[in-house]
């Protein structure tokens, strides 16, 4: 009996142990709260984003996050810098509107390439941008991918009318426009589904390859939070790595939660077409080629959409210097060091200065 009470014993001060000197978590009323402003409507397109709230990859981060959709009203930029939300998704346009005198901060890099396409019906003859002189053409006006292949294979926008993008198909099946702006991950299969045969101009394919979704925010934020910034953008990397991981899961929580109105059918689909524009497994979520940002500068001063080719300072977030090894290092790099506090090398005997270390 007495052994009995004596382990009892331990058990409580244990609890009582971790209570007081444990991390205990953080109450609701305790969290930051913020507001992360998406580019469209709820989709797979921003897994990355739910999975870090329902797994609490935001929660502990000390950040309690409100994820609202696209308002047809404004662009992300414009409601981040309106104060309707700290943080924003955006694409390549987002340089242009920095060199524009914006102050905006770009924070990470999610998608590898743009998912923006042109339409056409099959039976409208339209099977290149050089077919729509004199045609309607649908799209918004924050995607630089198709503008720009528009502007490039045409030479002067002024050739075709452009309609404002409402954020849905019937100008385009009824026929009032001759071509429609969409993603390659959303808009055709859901056209294909309801029976339209399409042909797809990519601007790729056109040699105009752009950055897709990042994550942005204000100079302001970044000034007055910075530790914040860095616990959003962890944040959101877990995210997006465990949506990879795990899409199936994504796919059940989007149709229970986010997007009750989309098939499982589309999810999916939508979702092997997210993955090829991330390309987790060939670059870490979240980096930020700034050779990559110049050269699509240089293309935006090319066709006019800026004046100048370089990349303003302090458009790309440069993440503090690492408290631990004093080196610039990313948050995949950190977090795998933190996995291997032993790292083996193999080495050749006579290899300098390896060998002699």
């Amino acid at each position: 009996m007495r052994r009995i009470n004596m382990a009892a014993t331990l058990i409580v001060f244990s609890l009582l142990a971790s209570v007081i000197f444990g991390e205990l978590p953080m109450t609701a009323a305790e969290l930051e709260h913020i507001t992360i402003q998406f580019r469209w409507y709820h989709q797979f397109q921003f897994a990355g984003y739910y999975a870090a709230v329902e797994q609490g990859f935001f929660s502990a981060e000390g950040l309690d996050v409100s994820l609202r959709e696209r308002s047809w009203e404004s662009s992300p930029v414009q409601d981040v810098l309106a104060g309707h939300a700290e943080y924003g998704v955006s694409d390549a346009t987002l340089l242009i509107d920095r060199v524009r005198g914006q102050p905006v901060v770009l924070l990470a890099q999610i998608f590898q390439h743009a998912p923006g396409v042109l339409m056409s019906l099959s039976d409208s003859g339209i099977t290149s941008p050089m077919d729509l002189v004199g045609k309607k053409v649908m799209t918004v006006s924050d995607d630089a991918g198709v503008q720009a292949m528009l502007l490039n294979e045409l030479g002067d926008l002024s050739k075709i009318e452009i309609i404002e993008h409402p954020g849905n198909f019937d100008p385009f099946t009824t026929g009032e426009v001759d071509a429609m702006a969409g993603y390659v991950s959303n808009e055709p299969f859901l056209l294909k589904q309801e029976g339209y045969s399409l042909y797809i101009m990519d601007p790729r394919d056109y040699g105009i390859d752009q950055y897709g979704d990042n994550l942005f925010t204000t100079q302001e934020e970044l000034r007055d939070h910075p530790d914040r910034v860095a616990r959003v953008i962890r944040a959101v990397i877990k995210g997006w790595e465990y949506a990879f991981e795990h899409p199936d899961e994504l796919i059940d929580l989007i149709l229970s939660k986010y997007a009750p109105g989309k098939t499982r059918e589309h999810l999916e689909f939508e979702a092997k077409m997210t993955e090829m524009l991330v390309l987790p497994d060939l670059v870490p979520i979240g980096v930020i080629s700034a050779s990559r940002y110049a050269r699509i500068a240089g293309n935006f001063a090319q066709l006019g959409f800026v004046e100048n080719e370089g990349i303003p300072e302090g458009f790309i977030y440069v993440p503090p210097v690492s408290a631990r090894s004093g080196l610039d290092l990313s948050y995949q790099e950190e977090a795998w060091l933190d996995e291997h506090a032993i790292v083996s090398l193999l080495v050749s005997s006579d290899l300098v200065p390896y060998a002699y270390m």
